[in-house]
């Protein structure tokens, strides 16, 4: 079904109704570890407590092709799990002009 986005606006929870606190992102660093530990069979860093991040390397983590998503009680779900919730806009409060597929 295709509607006007413009009349209407979305807000994702998780399926407990919970708020989604954000999308799980893989990104590279380097953690800075100078000392190491030797055991038998492993080489353990000590790590210095920084990390070097190369954010143009941040991708968001998938899984079965689906994103995966954080609600505030720190449970995971992929996005076709999540509710979508249509809101009204407000008098005043200017939406998109685009249209939208809404999945059945």
């Amino acid at each position: 079904m295709t509607i006007d986005a413009r009349t209407m606006k979305y807000r994702a929870t998780c399926p407990e109704g919970h708020e989604l606190r954000g999308t799980l992102e893989t990104i590279k660093g380097i953690a800075y570890a100078k000392a190491v530990v030797v055991q038998p069979g492993t080489i353990e860093p000590e790590y210095e407590g920084e990390t070097d991040v190369d954010w143009d390397s941040q991708r968001p983590t998938m899984e079965h092709g689906q994103r995966l998503w954080e609600c505030v009680e720190r449970d995971v779900y992929r996005e076709l799990q999540l509710l979508i919730i249509e809101e009204e806009l407000d008098r005043g409060e200017e939406g998109l002009v685009t249209m939208i597929e809404v999945l059945p």
